[in-house]
This record gives C-alpha cells, sequence and structure tokens, in this order.
C-alpha cells in the first residue's frame, strides 16, 4: 500500500529553475522560477503567475544536487499556495 503523505524527503535547495506551461488565463508562459525544494519524485517553488491545479507544466532545472544538469521533465501541479503579494508557492509532482 502506497504511503499517503510523501515517500522521499525533499531536499531543500536554491537552484535555476525554467518552467513553461499555461497559465489560468489561458496564455503560454516561460519563466524563471525560485525553486523551494526537491526530491525524485516532484519539487516546490514559486511562481508570478497564477496556475489552475492539475495542470502540466514543463520544468528544466539547470543545476541540481539531485539530478544531471539540464534536466528536462513534465509535471503536474498538486498544490498551491498564495501569498499577500500574488507569488505563489507550487508543488508539483514529475509525471515520470
Amino acid at each position: 500500500m502506497r504511503n499517503e503523505g510523501r515517500a522521499a524527503a525533499r531536499q531543500r535547495e536554491r537552484c535555476q529553475l525554467r518552467i513553461k506551461g499555461v497559465d489560468a488565463n489561458g496564455l503560454a508562459f516561460e519563466e524563471e522560477a525560485e525553486l523551494r525544494d526537491i526530491n525524485e519524485e516532484g519539487l516546490s517553488f514559486y511562481l508570478n503567475r497564477p496556475l489552475w491545479l492539475n495542470s502540466h507544466v514543463s520544468t528544466e532545472i539547470v543545476a541540481s544536487q539531485t539530478f544531471p544538469p539540464h534536466h528536462i521533465a513534465s509535471a503536474m501541479v498538486v498544490r498551491i499556495q498564495s501569498d499577500a503579494s500574488g507569488k505563489q508557492l507550487i508543488a508539483a509532482r514529475f509525471n515520470e
């Protein structure tokens, strides 16, 4: 039976991250994002534009201790948390 919580501990990392997708307004975008943490199953990052829950994005992890340089993976948004400034903390699970 699969554990309903996180299976692997996320590593706090600061690295360059590019996110591509379609935002909540239906507009295609590519944005540099601030990575918060990462593991083999997913990542969380800060983004300035709104996304929908369950939307799919493409991630390029430029450099990381967890993945090789310029690692590209698709991911699905599983959690969104907004702050007062409009910045969003996005948690996404890798599709692979």
